[in-house]
């Protein structure tokens, strides 16, 4: 099986994930999506040495992240199924942070996790987990399910930093330096970069566990670009 994995949450991360080997094509910039991700999976299939038609299934990123740059990997990974006729799965982004800082960081099982992310507008993206298990510090799962994340209705969330008094979890990590956070909140590792491979490794875990993953987006708010009240009444006139 040969898996597709796309993320557009932050900047860009695609992986191809064979049976034997993950190689990973980045970028990370948070702007012109569309325009870069064709020729990042372009580039990560040559040096996997994978044809588009030897992908088996595509598992993307769903956020939560800004509207513009979220959509541009859905419905890149949407299409390339679509045309070959696979399957396509969807993975909240912040999941694939956790599971590299459980594993990077060799934390330990019943670690109390919260991970953060940009949401811009001084605002941070976040969810909450518990290290499920650890393997000599290298390989770690989280449990993502319902009833392990420990966040407001089991989802994620986006506030003011302001707003995170009692983060209520022993690791703060974050998917990049977040200046916004100021002195609020003390985070722990700020360098748990997303890499694409991981969401694959979740997905297959997920879904060998009978989960259902659709690729539904985590927006979580309006795109930061609105169309003026003026001109909306204007169109409608």
């Amino acid at each position: 099986m040969v898996t597709l994995a796309i993320d557009t949450s932050a900047g860009i991360s695609v992986s191809v994930v064979g049976p034997d080997e993950v190689v990973t094509e980045s970028n990370p910039s948070n702007r012109q999506h569309a325009e870069l991700l064709a020729p990042l999976i372009e580039r990560a299939l040559g040096r996997a040495e994978v044809l588009p038609s030897d992908v088996t299934r595509v598992v993307v990123g769903t956020g939560p992240a800004p509207f513009t740059g979220l959509r541009a990997g859905l419905v890149a990974a949407r299409t390339f199924a679509f045309a070959r006729g696979i399957p396509v799965f969807g993975v909240c982004s912040l999941d694939a942070v956790a599971l590299r800082a459980a594993r990077s960081l060799a934390l330990p099982t019943g670690t109390r996790l919260l991970v953060l992310a940009d949401a811009r507008r001084k605002e941070v993206y976040g969810r909450r987990y518990l290290v499920e298990s650890v393997d000599d510090g290298t390989f770690g799962a989280i449990g993502v399910d319902e009833a392990r994340v420990l966040a407001r209705d089991g989802s994620a969330f986006v506030e003011r930093p302001s707003a995170l008094t009692d983060v209520d979890a022993t690791v703060v990590v974050t998917a990049g330096p977040l200046p916004v956070l100021g002195d609020v909140v003390q985070v722990d590792a700020d360098n748990c970069t997303l890499e694409a491979g991981l969401l694959a490794s979740i997905a297959r875990d997920d879904l060998a566990a009978g989960a259902e993953l659709a690729c539904d987006p985590l927006y979580l708010r309006r795109p930061d670009a609105q169309v003026p009240t003026q001109a909306k009444r204007s169109a409608g006139a």
